[in-house]
């Protein structure tokens, strides 16, 4: 949860209790929890990596803000 918590400071317990019950929410945050994995990969030198995995983030947190969001 130190992930979520770092990017989403006090959200991060609304998102981790709304993951039980939405599957698409919890498929979102595992492929951000993946990416930030990734980060660490022999490739996060390079600039290219920097800008993909950047966009990548950003979308992924937008979703996530997204589901969260009353319907």
């Amino acid at each position: 949860m130190r992930v979520f918590e770092k990017h989403f400071g006090g959200l991060a317990e609304n998102i981790q209790e709304r993951r039980e019950t939405d599957a698409e929410l919890d498929e979102i945050c595992r492929d951000f929890e993946l990416l930030l994995t990734s980060r660490q990969c022999e490739f996060a030198q390079q600039d290219v990596w920097n800008d993909a995995f950047n966009s990548s983030l950003a979308g992924l947190k937008k979703e996530i803000l997204a589901k969260l969001e009353p319907d």
